[in-house]
């Protein structure tokens, strides 16, 4: 016999009930102009149909149409017609619910626990309550099968979709409960795709080992991040606004049952969004100030478009892929039962934007914890492109990483160095004791008792108490977190200035080299057999002796060891440049025009200017040549 939840049900709360009164006036002005609005029409997010060669590399393909889905927030992919993967599950096990109030979706108010169902009794509740439904308003249904019996799947849609917005907006004066059923690991419930062998390139279990997945430099299993999770849906089963964790890629695949309606808003109007939902519910921020993360607010796409904020939709049917974008909100629901599967993915782009998320949890007053360590991974992806030659390198090397990735990792890497350097540099004028401390690659990594963020290069320690109760970020140095004397706080180092600066060096020369060789091959001339990063005794220098001996550190031979300068508002960090004849000695800057933190660094050295001049000598020796040849 089904167990019944003891949730208790109450009526919608009425406005004038109490409470702050310019609260009640301000709900009450906003719920008068909700249900006057005009309805619009939103425009549907791109749909995209690859070739069966396209399909066959997953990353890759969302790569090459990333620039037309990145300003919608979310596409579409419809897979070949050859590709149907079999619908391979029968949940036996249990699982919980959770118990949607429709008509409360605007008001940002936690869920209660619903019935707990296996699969079978999960879609015989779904079908009911959709037959129920359909009883209950004949119109509708009389709507929604004239446009199923003339093959309009579309009007279908838009049918149902008015009348759950009729529901959430509480223009029906109906009180609408439904179970939904997400956020279960496939590791305990199994996963649609089965244990075949057979290999199938969008298979979500997999999907992290693609050779463009960076995600695979995690290692810890994370579900719902780098192992999938499984949803049941029913009729209005709700996903609410939301963005995923780290901002990161998602991919959701619909394995089987009715179709699913997506709204997309672009991270371009993130932040216009959360400031809009902010001043809407004040009262409701207040209370809790990581409600945008928790997945229970839901307001229209036509409030939002009123409001001057990019939308657009999707309808997702069995076999369809969604792709939703980094720090794109999404949100949706569902006209029936279905099942599908979604997990995260991360691409080098998402770096930058991972970043800020960490940044964001960070500032929250709630102190949200991120569920990986992001320097630990920007870390260990710079240091296989540095070390790419060494055996057991990471295969995210094969995806034949170009310029502007590696770029990438070079700013976020300077990024994070300068930001050491100040903070490390606050940290010693203030005495306190620094030791060097081996690095966590494997187990629970520091997290930060104030902020909760997981800490990679560096962090404080209290000696008078255990690492998980007295570790806090270098921002929090200072707070008193234990009643012990600031002399007695230890400044913990992982990662040692040189290190650092000798990693962006190399970082550096790698990018050298790839303009080398473009302009060789500009030129018609051979590229060199010898990398200019590495000579034959294995030393860093040029091709020819650019340096005496060579150079076993960049750093060093820059003068720049440890507590060197990392280059900052005008401190400009100078390296020996590798490339054809130099002379011993001769320096350009790290920061080059653009490439500092915020894009406020410019290249202020005669070197860089003499580099740039000559680069456009060649180009018009070229142009002449060219014209001699072909008079």
């Amino acid at each position: 016999m089904k167990r019944r939840s003891r949730r208790t049900k109450r009526p919608p709360a009425r406005l004038d009930a109490g409470g702050d009164d310019a609260a009640v006036q301000v709900a009450m002005r906003i719920s008068v102009k909700q249900q006057r609005r005009v309805t619009h029409r939103i425009s549907f997010a791109p749909t995209f149909t690859p070739t069966e060669e396209e399909f066959k590399e997953p990353l890759t393909y969302i790569r090459k149409i990333a620039a037309q889905g990145v300003p919608a927030g979310i596409v579409k992919i419809v897979p070949p017609a050859g590709w149907k993967p079999e619908f391979n599950i029968n949940v036996k096990k249990k699982f919980e619910t959770y118990r949607q109030a429709l008509h409360l979706l605007q008001e940002g108010e936690t869920f209660d626990t619903g019935d707990v169902f296996n699969q079978e009794e999960y879609r015989a509740y779904a079908e009911k309550f959709r037959e129920e439904w359909f009883s209950s308003n004949p119109e509708v249904a009389e709507k929604f099968n004239e446009c199923v019996s003339r093959g309009d799947s579309e009007g279908a849609s838009e049918v149902l979709e008015q009348e759950y917005w009729n529901v959430v907006e509480r223009v029906s004066p109906s009180e609408v409960f439904v179970d939904y059923a997400n956020n279960m690991d496939t590791k305990k419930y199994g996963t649609p795709f089965g244990n075949s062998q057979v290999k199938r390139p969008w298979d979500l279990t997999t999907l992290i080992k693609d050779k463009e997945s960076i995600l695979q430099k995690v290692g810890d299993r994370i579900a719902g991040v780098t192992t999938p999770w499984l949803y049941f849906g029913c009729m209005f089963a709700t996903f609410c606004w939301h963005v995923e964790d780290h901002f990161l890629y998602s991919l959701n695949y619909m394995h089987h049952g009715a179709d699913k309606v997506w709204y997309g808003i672009p991270e371009a109007c993130a932040t216009k969004f959360e400031a809009l939902l902010r001043s809407t519910f004040p009262d409701r921020f207040k209370r809790d100030p990581d409600l945008m993360h928790q997945l229970v607010t839901m307001v229209s796409p036509s409030f939002l478009l009123e409001q001057g904020i990019t939308v657009c939709k999707s309808i997702q049917q069995t076999g369809d892929i969604i792709i939703t974008f980094p720090r794109g909100y999404h949100g949706g629901f569902s006209l029936g039962w279905n099942c599908a599967e979604a997990v995260n993915f991360a691409l080098l782009d998402w770096l930058p934007v991972g970043r800020k998320a960490v940044e964001s949890y960070q500032h929250l007053l709630s102190g949200r914890a991120p569920t990986f360590s992001h320097d630990s991974l920007l870390w260990g992806l710079c240091r296989d492109v540095v070390d790419e030659q060494k055996p057991g390198s990471s295969p995210i090397l094969q995806a034949k990483m170009g310029r502007s990735e590696l770029m990438i990792l070079w700013r976020e890497l300077e990024y994070v160095a300068n930001r050491e350097r100040i903070l490390r540099t606050r940290l010693r004028k203030a005495k306190f004791s620094e030791t060097k401390v081996s690095r966590q690659w494997d187990g629970e990594p520091f997290q930060c008792m104030t902020c909760r963020t997981m800490h990679f290069f560096s962090f404080c320690v209290c000696p008078c108490g255990t690492k998980s109760a007295k570790t806090v970020c270098l921002d929090h140095a200072f707070e008193n977190y234990c009643d012990c004397e600031q002399e007695k706080k230890v400044l913990c180092v992982q990662v040692s200035d040189k290190e650092l600066m000798d990693t962006m060096g190399l970082l550096k020369v790698k990018l050298e080299e790839m303009d080398q060789r473009a302009t060789n091959r500009i030129n018609g001339h051979p590229e060199p057999s010898t990398p200019i990063s590495q000579n034959r005794d294995g030393r860093s220098g040029g091709e020819g002796g650019a340096w005496e001996g060579g150079v076993d550190s960049v750093a060093e031979k820059s003068g720049l060891g440890v507590g060197g300068k990392f280059g900052n508002g005008g401190e400009m960090l100078h390296v020996c440049h590798a490339e054809g004849k130099r002379k011993q000695g001769e320096a350009v800057s790290f920061l080059e025009e653009g490439w500092g933190v915020g894009d406020e660094c410019e290249i202020r050295t005669n070197a860089m200017a003499g580099r740039r001049q000559k680069m456009k000598l060649m180009q018009v020796d070229r142009v002449k040549r060219v014209q001699a040849s072909n008079p």
